[in-house]
């Protein structure tokens, strides 16, 4: 019994079309696996990053306490004059960085928002009264550190707590 021209071609085109099928499902299960590899690498870096963050956050804490029993800044909520901030600065130096980094922390949610990198309802539900309420506590101080050091500094922060305030659940609060 003999093959046709056809049966021929048949079982020819079979086997190209399992040679050809056989290195894709190889090539699959590498692009899998790379993609298991990338998927492990990245939740390393999440881990880390986040580890850091918690870090960072308890520091933060820390900073806020001693914050708060040197100038009343929370509790009070009123704003502080320059006269108050030298003063103090003065018996304790180290004030200065702590001030600073909470400001820095603020414009950096500021110019994060502006720049479109953070999604600005997530940082105003989570921070928004205490970033207008920063801003007016340390008004003075802003101000000061702009005619000692530059014009612009804290510009973003100034900017987003202006454009906040002009919002409905934000008017209640005294400047």
């Amino acid at each position: 019994m003999s093959m046709t021209e056809y049966e021929i071609y048949s079982l020819w085109m079979s086997g190209v079309g399992v040679l050809l099928i056989v290195p894709g499902l190889f090539f699959a299960g590498y692009q899998i696996r790379q993609n298991t590899l990338v998927q492990r690498a990245n939740q390393i870096w999440n881990m880390k990053v986040s580890a850091q963050q918690a870090i960072a956050a308890a520091h933060e804490v820390e900073l806020k306490m001693q914050l708060e029993r040197e100038l009343l800044y929370i509790s009070n909520s009123k704003r502080i004059g320059i006269s108050v901030f030298l003063e103090k600065i003065e018996k304790n130096p180290e004030l200065t960085a702590g001030i600073n980094h909470l400001l820095n922390v603020y414009e950096r949610y500021a110019r994060g928002i502006t720049q479109q990198i953070y999604d600005e309802e997530i940082i105003k539900n989570a921070r928004g009264v205490a970033m207008i309420k920063m801003f007016d506590v340390f008004v003075e101080y802003i101000e000061y550190r702009r005619e000692q050091d530059h014009p612009a500094l804290y510009d973003e922060f100034e900017n987003i707590v202006k454009k906040w305030r002009s919002e409905p659940r934000y008017l209640a609060l005294k400047r």
